[in-house]
């Protein structure tokens, strides 16, 4: 499997499911499954919105992930075969009655609702009202098309009770490169009118520089349709459509110049038009920067060194049965400029090239890009450049921090090999475990001309701005490293990774912490946990990071065993089991989640009269999680131990009703309790079948209201 050839820019859509919540997904094309995922709201405020606003956010660009990977956004069950696991972010309240958007270099927002049937109505008094409503509703709809702050849409509707298209654009990084070959927006609407749609009709503009590659989905699936015009026929009352659509940019296009794509989104119903949406995408374009080292020796990582082959990150997940993929790739301490070509020498490379693989990797993934904290990553995200044995000469379009993959799919061992980086690579502040002082690493933070810096530790990496990194600099670094594996060790545990067999040995393979654009939330998704400059403190302070709440979070994404009992309204529920674990690594910390009030908020779910509780959809996150802990409280650990170690040697579940049965059954038996009343009271709903297959093991039951076991310190 090859990583992809990824330059990519996304564009990021949301959908309004409703119940007032705002469900934005990314997604990656990777892999051979995905989960529906819903965002998470437990880190971090959610931002300031007015009453009716459609809020639009960032959530990050490409994720460059294992195998032709790319970073999308994703709202639908329907997509699950297609991809492998995505981002996870936040959800945000909407109401369609505005669109709202999101300024490419700052915080604010722009909100324009345009129902000219109500304003016809306030013309009423006379030309001077009429001028002035028409002239208002011609400064509103210029301002959308127009591109105000790089990024517009505008909406034609014959009234809020008879509009038909919802369309949520998205936030656009707002940069591009000469030759990036795998531009991708997704456009996406849903139909909130009260009707069916006969056809819903998307136009695009292309201007020259541009040019579609590729339609993924949509009624213009694997086509590349000349003029760009795609048609949804028959689109129900809910329903929603969607397309990926690559582009290519010209390699010779003007540095310095924008360049915009306008579209627009009609509906007919009956020959007629009923509503329309124009949207203007709109990006810079730059040349990818070049950076020099001043005094290169002051940066003792060697250019020559050897590597051992690690699992496949493929075969290690489905060995782990976890959700996302661990780093199969190893750091050198050394940057790539753009348009290089660097030398690199491989040799001890033996055994079947079926097995093994050997690659250099361009460009870390989800990192934010320096020329732009903001909203942009870098450009190029483990670009796979092929290493064979003796010199290799690669090169990449826009550059990027280097890493060596050389993995294995078999048991069997391989020799170590050796590489070497040539003097063309730019060394940049690197700290390697129980090797780089803490002498050292101040003087690379210091005299660094390369803007990044990346930690490498047996058990994690941390990649990111030497100017964050620098502010830290005084910390003890090793401690730092220290508490990481302490945090990787005891979410190992409660998996029940024991070593006792090979399917329960820990991971050699390693999560990456990333910072990335201050304008997105803290997510996880394959390779990674992605941090924005204001978490730099919990990723870089040990002290922090004894109490990042946020930080043991997203590896516990990682963990999460969707294929078998962590189902869709689960996935951030199940995360925080991990959280937990490592929560009771420092119990004298002071954390943000898992409180007695938070407890004090599950007896009053509890409390509801039965029919009113219904665990997946009214029970809070933390409600949910407080049964989680309660089974670990009641039975144990060694309950969770063997729960992991079973799932991990069974097939998926192919649906959500099977994998919650699967849950409710097996936690039955594991814990020699007929816990159907239990989970009753928690209103998980137990159907037939999982009534009588418990009912079938013959447990014995529960002698007292086992829901009323307090967890979280609570009473």
């Amino acid at each position: 499997m090859q990583v992809s050839e990824l330059d990519q820019v996304n564009v990021f859509v949301g959908l309004d499911v409703g119940k007032g919540e705002h469900h934005a997904t990314a997604l990656t094309s990777a892999g051979k499954k995905a989960f529906d995922k819903r965002l998470p709201n437990s880190e971090r405020t959610e931002p300031t919105l007015t009453r009716s606003a459609l809020a639009i956010t960032a959530f990050g660009s490409p994720a460059g992930n294992n195998p032709a990977a790319s970073r999308w956004i994703r709202s639908r069950k329907a997509c699950r075969s297609a991809v492998s696991p995505p981002l996870r972010g936040y959800l945000m309240p909407t109401d369609t009655a505005a669109i709202t958007t999101r300024q490419p270099h700052d915080n604010t927002q722009t909100s324009s609702v345009i129902h000219p049937k109500t304003e016809d109505r306030s013309m009423s008094k006379g030309w001077k009202g009429r001028w002035e409503g028409i002239l208002i509703f011609v400064i509103v709809l210029i301002m959308g098309v127009s591109g105000v702050g790089g990024f517009a849409a505008a909406r034609e509707a014959l009234g809020p009770e008879e509009a038909k298209i919802q369309f949520d654009p998205g936030s656009v990084p707002g940069i591009i490169y000469p030759g990036q070959d795998a531009l991708k927006i997704w456009p996406e609407f849903k139909n909130k009118g009260p009707d069916k749609i006969d056809e819903v009709r998307w136009s695009a503009s292309l201007p020259d520089g541009l040019v579609v590659t590729n339609v993924y989905g949509g009624p213009c699936h694997d086509s590349v349709p000349t003029p760009f015009v795609c048609a949804w026929k028959d689109v129900g009352k809910g329903d929603d459509g969607w397309m990926v659509v690559t582009l290519k940019v010209a390699d010779d296009l003007a540095v310095g110049r924008k360049v915009s794509i306008p579209i627009t989104l009609t509906s007919f119903v009956g020959g007629r038009k009923t509503s329309q949406v124009r949207h203007t995408y709109t990006w810079d374009v730059k040349q990818a920067p070049t950076y020099r080292q001043v005094n290169p020796k002051d940066f003792p990582q060697p250019r020559e060194r050897k590597f051992f082959a690690l699992p496949d990150a493929e075969v290690e997940r489905e060995r782990l049965a976890q959700w996302s993929l661990w780093a199969d790739f190893q750091s050198t301490g050394f940057y790539l400029n753009p348009r290089t070509d660097l030398t690199v020498t491989a040799s001890g490379l033996s055994g079947d090239p079926d097995d093994s693989r050997l690659e250099l990797l361009i460009g870390s993934p989800a990192l934010v890009n320096p020329e732009d904290e903001e909203k942009e990553e870098v450009p190029t995200q483990l670009r796979s450049k092929p290493l064979t044995s003796g010199a290799n000469v690669v090169s990449d379009f826009y550059g990027g921090v280097i890493y060596v993959r050389y993995s294995k799919k078999s048991q069997h061992e391989l020799p170590e090999i050796t590489v070497k980086i040539g003097s063309e690579a730019e060394p940049f502040p690197f700290y390697e475990q129980g090797v780089t002082t803490g002498v050292q690493w101040k003087q690379m933070l210091e005299d660094s001309k390369v803007p990044f810096a990346e930690h490498s530790a047996r058990h994690v990496s941390i990649t990111g701005l030497a100017a964050y990194a620098k502010k830290y600099a005084d910390e003890d670094q090793e401690e730092l490293l220290s508490i990481y594996q302490q945090i990787i060790d005891a979410q190992n545990s409660i998996s029940g990774l024991d070593g006792k067999e090979p399917t329960d040995e820990p991971s050699t393979l390693r999560p990456m912490v990333v910072q990335t654009p201050n304008a997105e939330n803290p997510n996880a998704t394959n390779y990674r946990a992605a941090m924005p400059g204001d978490s730099m403190e919990g990723v870089y302070k040990p002290a922090s990071l004894r109490h990042s709440w946020g930080m043991w979070h997203e590896f516990g994404h990682h963990r999460q065993h969707d294929h078998h009992w962590s189902w869709d309204a689960m996935s951030e529920v199940t995360v925080n089991i991990y959280s937990l674990a490592a929560r009771r690594l420092f119990p004298e910390e002071s954390v943000e989640h898992g409180t007695p009030d938070e407890w004090k908020e599950a007896k009053e779910f509890l409390a509801l009269p039965l029919g009113e509780r219904n665990f997946d959809e009214n029970a809070g996150h933390f409600t949910r999680l407080a049964m989680f802990e309660q089974l670990r409280l009641l039975f144990g650990d060694d309950l969770f131990h063997r729960l992991h170690k079973e799932s991990r040697r069974l097939p998926e579940l192919p649906s959500d009703g099977e994998k919650k049965r699967y849950f409710m059954v097996t936690v039955s038996r594991l814990s020699q309790t007929d816990l159907t009343e239990y989970f009753k009271k928690w209103g998980l709903r137990p159907d037939v079948e999982t009534v009588k297959q418990i009912a079938n093991l013959n447990l014995q039951k529960p002698a007292s209201d086992l829901t009323i076991t307090p967890v979280f310190g609570g009473k």
